[in-house]
């Protein structure tokens, strides 16, 4: 039972940092988005 324990946190955590890492993706899309944009109008 305990071992389910630990095998259930370490699936979260390793689902949390799936989930920062695709938001970090996305973000930097959009930044590199935004700054092909600034460069155009300069």
């Amino acid at each position: 039972r305990m071992e389910e324990l630990k095998t259930e946190e370490l699936n979260n955590e390793t689902a949390e940092n799936d989930e920062i890492i695709v938001f970090r993706v996305i973000r930097r899309k959009e930044l590199n988005n935004l700054l092909q944009k600034l460069q155009e109008l300069q």
